[in-house]
């Protein structure tokens, strides 16, 4: 499963009280469909629903579900929502991604008729309010070169947090000074600590007189080159959940502007009062929260 698939359904799952205008349930008539079991099939999972015999008159399952389908299983251990890999009308049974093995009948399970391109067209703009948040990819690795100022002691602070690695640190214009002017490699450093923090400290050494002043960095500009950012499959999951939360306040934005009413939702035949102005301020302060470790000014070049 993708990872702009998976925050999908988990975004359905957050929202589903809200009654969305791009997914809308499959309705079949009286009684509930229930999951008979769920067994692996391959590197999938193949969900086993009720036989003809036991659905309700006139509902043919073959004339409803279709590959790509959403459904919800509504409780047990594969409560959620998932997507239809193949349906198979032969055995009214069809495979998804991203479940559990279960041998009893557990759970309802509803079906859904929707757009979730449009959906994951949310996440991509959710995805790139997030990088300008932070001057960080979450949409691949990047190159990028920062200058600072070295002042002549062993420690140099960069404007960006994070770092996937540091390739090069040169001096672009150290001060004159008497006897060798220090000169720093990227093994000085901690790498670690610069990764995490944005810090290059050169790590402790033995050294003592003359060489233990030339293990500082020198004084004047200094380039320091490197990677950032992450591709997709490598999301750290606290910024997945800072996408989810970014990707709710604009989903809910859409739905404010497209119906018009931003106090209340319908959900099977009654309206519920609720302050969703409230909701999607909420999801963007998660959001905020989640991605301050990786908030930095704009740098580079």
């Amino acid at each position: 499963m993708t990872p702009t698939r998976e925050i999908s359904l988990k975004i359905l799952a957050r929202l589903k009280q809200h009654d969305l205008s791009f997914i809308e349930q499959v309705q079949f008539g009286a009684g509930l469909l229930r999951v008979q079991k769920v067994e692996v099939e391959g590197e999938l999972f193949k969900v086993s629903l009720p036989p003809d015999e036991d659905l309700p008159p006139d509902v043919e399952l073959a004339d409803i579900l279709y590959d790509g389908m959403i459904f919800c299983i509504t409780g047990g251990k594969n409560a959620g929502f998932g997507v239809i890999d193949i349906f198979d009308s032969s055995t009214n049974s069809f495979t998804a991604e991203g479940l559990k093995v279960q041998d009893n009948p557990g759970g309802n399970i509803i079906f859904f008729e929707g757009d979730l391109n449009l959906l994951e067209s949310y996440i991509t703009l959710a995805i790139d309010q997030c990088e300008q948040l932070t001057q960080c990819s979450f949409s691949g690795l990047k190159e990028t070169t920062e200058y600072r100022d070295g002042v002549g002691n062993s420690k140099l602070i960069l404007q960006r947090k994070r770092w996937r690695s540091i390739t090069e640190i040169r001096a672009i214009t150290p001060t004159p000074s008497p006897g060798l002017t220090p000169q720093v490699a990227v093994s000085d450093i901690d790498m670690d600590l610069a990764c995490e923090s944005g810090i290059l400290q050169i790590k402790v050494t033995n050294l003592s007189g003359l060489m233990q002043n030339l293990n500082r960095f020198p004084k004047g500009k200094i380039s320091i080159k490197g990677t950032y950012g992450y591709a997709p499959e490598e999301l750290p999951s606290q910024i997945k959940q800072a996408i989810e939360y970014m990707a709710c306040s604009i989903v809910l934005t859409e739905e404010v502007s497209r119906l018009g009413n931003a106090n209340s939702f319908a959900i099977d035949g009654f309206t519920q009062s609720m302050d969703v102005g409230k909701d999607i301020r909420s999801y963007v302060n998660l959001a905020t929260s989640l991605l301050t470790p990786w908030r930095s000014g704009e740098v580079g070049s």
